[in-house]
């Protein structure tokens, strides 16, 4: 899909930056992931069931605002949010002009949480896998991804680089919720592994809320050594720091990579905020990579 055609889709918007922050100095790129909790508007949705969820608090909207500002993300992969309207009025309304180049893809769940991902980077192109039906695990019964893959094809200066962001089913439902898990972990790896061997040697991070830890076997999809596996941003973080999710005190949300960007990667870290700074029931999470010269955004 070209950037001519995703413009008239209603899902993806890009705004004129006003004073847009400038890219991290030193030539270091930053990715981020970030579950926001219930990014709900006030518009009750006849195709979801959103009336239980209330409307993120203004409050509540101040403080993702500065946990974005102070992580200072040169892209952002985004859970729960409910549509582009709420991302829309929350980017331009808490932090104008730093992320001008936004996408979101109205998913499966639900109460109509998506996935999205933010940009101060231009956004090429856009591949949604709401529609893609996968075996579970027993090999008989299908499912779908309960809410999306979504991937986004950046340019980062002279690299481009692919964005998948996902969120998992959630672990209430027993074992089927945990099969409905693991087939959406397998289909993503399949997926990752079909699409960037069209592309040898891209640029890719994988991000998202997995509902799982990393030694569970959805974790295990993407970390096994003796399989295919990819690169943990935080692997170097001990276990009992690496908490992600405060309130189950638990590492569901991940950041990976493939093995031939270890050369570049300079660090991964939680965002550690005080519960009274929380705007979230989850942290933001962070990579850091140095790919180059000229990645500073292209002025508009």
């Amino acid at each position: 899909m070209d950037m001519g055609a995703i413009r008239n889709i209603p899902h993806f918007a890009s705004a004129p930056p006003q004073g847009a922050t400038r890219a991290k100095p030193a030539e270091t790129f930053r990715v981020a992931s970030y579950n926001v909790e219930n990014l709900f508007d006030a518009v009750d949705d006849p195709k979801h069931k959103d009336e239980t969820t209330p409307p993120k608090e203004v409050e509540a909207m101040r403080r993702l605002a500065q946990a974005l500002r102070q992580a200072d993300a040169d892209v952002v992969a985004l859970q729960e949010v409910e549509n582009i309207e709420i991302l829309e009025h929350f980017l331009n309304e808490h932090l104008p002009g730093m992320y001008p180049h936004r996408v979101l893809v109205e998913g499966n769940d639900v109460r109509g949480i998506d996935v999205a991902v933010v940009s101060r980077h231009p956004i090429l192109s856009v591949e949604s896998h709401k529609d893609n039906k996968f075996k579970l695990p027993d090999g008989k019964k299908t499912t779908t991804f309960r809410r999306d893959l979504l991937r986004a094809d950046l340019q980062v200066g002279a690299y481009p680089l692919s964005v998948y962001t996902s969120h998992f089913k959630a672990q209430s439902g027993g074992q089927k919720a945990d099969d409905v898990r693991l087939a959406e972990a397998r289909e993503t790896r399949r997926i990752i592994q079909e699409e960037m061997a069209a592309w040898p040697g891209r640029r890719y991070v994988v991000a998202g809320d997995f509902n799982d830890t990393p030694d569970s076997a959805v974790g295990q999809v993407f970390l096994d050594e003796e399989q295919w596996h990819l690169e943990d941003a935080l692997a170097g973080i001990p276990p009992e720091e690496r908490i992600t999710h405060p309130i189950t005190h638990r590492s569901i949300d991940y950041l990976l990579f493939p093995d031939f960007m270890k050369s570049e990667f300079r660090g991964g870290g939680i965002q550690k905020l005080p519960r009274e700074e929380r705007g979230s029931d989850h942290l933001l999470i962070h990579a850091d990579f140095q790919f180059g010269s000229a990645l500073v955004p292209p002025q508009e």
